[in-house]
């Protein structure tokens, strides 16, 4: 009475991939491992031909999100790993011993849920390059997640005055447009600055309702990369709010997807900067090389980012100043150049 998973074109290093009836996750509600985004929702298509599988449930993810595994290992029958139309990696030995490492089991059991993530780096393997992955995990039984471990990403509002919280609030800015967010050559070099069109980008942002907010605003936090500093000191000067007091901090770089996202040594980078943006808070904390190396725990840096902004700064009304990606692990979903959104001041 089952269907079957439809992979296109698939393999699995010689094992065919599973196939077996629809069967849906979405990280950010059920199956949830805090704050992963709402796109990494996937659905297993249905069929009635292909290889059987004596999975009850099948889970599936995509490329850079976690997936709470409801029974934890003891409830893994197989995993994949890969691009469903070209090839898929077996990797259930790995899942495996990762989460009996993590903890006694899955979320029916332990206070806290036990994930996997779906990347490279966690699953020790790139087995469609260049190609969006998932990461599919068969279950020997079927099992419901308590609505306790359901985290949802945080309320997003344009308007501040909407914002639950007001008149304490929290502003999300993506950088503006980068060299490489046009040349994709430039992905190779680290910490490209602004295009020209970026820098008018900035201004024409910091003219309009975004730089109401910084004129409002107890404090920016901003990545330490080169195009969100200049982004940050575009957007003051032109919402003339140059004395409002901005932080430099690590904890909002970009996560490191490719070279572009390393940035520049700290002593480089205050030869070159304008000596107004040298007496901005936290370069004195900020470490020699600040940005995120490959194998970097990204997901523990959103928890650790979500709960410094809950728990210890003391500012009511805040502008982080970042990067599509991070922001979009943090907020689920993803802001394009220059585009901002708001908040409830305790990410709600």
């Amino acid at each position: 009475g089952y269907h079957r998973l439809k992979l296109v074109k698939a393999s699995v290093e010689e094992v065919p991939a599973p196939r077996r009836r629809r069967a849906r996750v979405c990280t950010a509600g059920k199956g949830a491992m805090s704050m992963s985004p709402p796109r990494s929702c996937a659905v297993a298509e249905s069929s009635d031909s292909g290889p059987e599988s004596d999975a009850a449930m099948i889970l599936e993810c995509k490329e850079g999100s976690r997936l709470q595994i409801p029974g934890g290992a003891e409830n893994v029958l197989r995993a994949f790993y890969g691009s469903p139309k070209r090839r898929m990696q077996d990797c259930t030995t790995r899942v495996v011993r990762s989460l009996r490492a993590r903890g006694r089991g899955g979320c029916p059991v332990v206070s806290k849920p036990v994930a996997v993530v779906a990347s490279n780096t966690w699953l020790g393997c790139d087995p469609s390059p260049g190609h969006q992955k998932v990461l599919m995990v068969e279950l020997k039984q079927e099992a419901t997640i308590p609505d306790e471990f359901k985290v949802k990403p945080p309320a997003i509002y344009q308007n501040p005055a909407d914002v639950p919280s007001a008149p304490q609030w929290l502003v999300f800015v993506r950088h503006a447009q980068a060299g490489h967010n046009v040349r994709k050559e430039l992905t190779g070099r680290p910490d490209n600055p602004l295009t020209e069109h970026g820098r008018e980008q900035a201004r024409r942002a910091g003219a309009g309702p975004l730089g109401e907010l910084l004129r409002s605003a107890d404090l920016v936090v901003t990545s330490p990369l080169l195009r969100a500093l200049e982004t940050t000191a575009l957007l003051l000067e032109a919402a003339g709010a140059r004395d409002t007091r901005v932080l430099v901090h690590a904890g909002a770089i970009e996560r490191c997807t490719a070279p572009c996202d390393k940035g520049t040594l700290k002593t480089d980078l205050m030869r070159v900067l304008p000596e107004a943006m040298q007496h901005w808070e936290g370069w004195e904390a900020l470490p020699e090389r600040f940005w995120a190396e490959p194998g970097e725990d990204a997901w523990g840096r959103v928890e650790s980012f979500v709960e410094a902004v809950r728990r210890e700064r003391p500012e009511g009304r805040i502008v982080f100043v970042g990067h599509g990606g991070f922001w979009e692990m943090v907020l689920g979903r993803y802001l394009e150049n220059c585009e901002h959104c708001c908040c409830e001041r305790f990410l709600a």
